[in-house]
């Protein structure tokens, strides 16, 4: 999923992605799906930001989702379905017209990944815990991307969270999205990794970050986060 439901997107746009290691994932690659995907997510979500103190573009996040599924695989379909995890979710853009641009192996996936309308009038903890029990048995590819978005997400709320979210918002969201991210455990030991050392940062008992929102950024051949 994207951020909690409750937040907004405003104004802004960037990208990018670090290639690594060869991909154990059982699905069809399509030459160029990948980037055909970047483009195609930058140009959705290109008046997107989070609703933070920096107004994070929402492509950073898109761009750190799809950093951290490469660092584990270079599959180009598993890379695109990071790009678009989002697509459907905070965009106009239906299902269908993922499939017919990308296919059916990357639609199927982002339907995984899409949080069903209904969703969104549960309580913050109820929706990480309904996320939880269906990715749980989700194809890897599908888990590999969850895993890397909700990585993403709670270093974003730890980090620069949404202006309006109280520290108990914060640790909400934290341990629901530490919840999800288990739920995935076994698809990538490097991200399982990540995701508890993450889970080890403290948040800070007031409304800013725990550390520098500097220490975000990731050395070449790492990835990001965003929420």
């Amino acid at each position: 999923m994207s951020a909690p439901r409750t937040e907004k997107y405003h104004v802004r746009q960037s990208g990018m992605m670090h290639v690594r290691e060869p991909c154990r994932m059982k699905m069809q690659i399509r030459t160029g799906i990948g980037t055909a995907a970047k483009a195609f997510a930058l140009r959705k979500h290109s008046r997107q930001c989070r609703p933070n103190a920096s107004l994070e573009p929402k492509s950073v996040h898109l761009a750190e989702v799809a950093s951290y599924v490469v660092g584990d695989c270079i599959d180009e379909t598993a890379v695109a379905c990071a790009w678009l995890h989002d697509i459907v979710e905070d965009t106009d853009t239906a299902l269908a017209e993922i499939q017919a641009n990308f296919g059916k192996a990357v639609s199927e996936v982002v339907d995984v990944l899409t949080d069903p309308p209904e969703w969104a009038l549960k309580e913050l903890s109820g929706r990480k815990k309904l996320q939880s029990e269906r990715i749980r048995t989700a194809p890897d590819v599908a888990r590999l991307v969850k895993l890397a978005d909700q990585i993403s997400n709670i270093r974003s709320v730890l980090f620069d969270p949404p202006t309006d979210w109280e520290p108990e918002k914060r640790q909400v969201y934290i341990r629901g999205a530490a919840s999800v991210g288990r739920a995935c455990s076994g698809v990538s030991s490097g991200l399982d990794a990540r995701l508890e050392r993450c889970l080890r940062i403290p948040l800070s008992s007031g409304g800013g970050p725990a550390r520098s929102p500097t220490q975000r950024t990731v050395p070449a051949g790492e990835s990001a986060d965003g929420v």
